[in-house]
């Protein structure tokens, strides 16, 4: 039987490159903390359509860390 991980599994939600982008915004996110216009995790989860724990996972690396 075959591991399936990242996009090729049969759930996947996000793309290898969504993963990218949502660490990228993560990271601004960090440095703009002190803003009020700062993204939030929800707001995150909002536009990629996923669940706010599936943000904290990937930003904590315990998905999608091979990406």
């Amino acid at each position: 039987m075959t591991a399936h991980y990242g996009s090729s599994h049969p759930q996947a939600k996000l793309e290898e490159s969504d993963i990218h982008l949502i660490r990228e915004l993560l990271a601004q996110r960090d440095w703009h903390r002190q803003q009020a216009d700062a993204l939030t995790i929800q707001a995150i989860a909002d536009k990629f359509g996923v669940h706010e724990g599936t943000i904290r996972r990937i930003q904590s690396r315990r998905n999608w860390g091979h990406v």
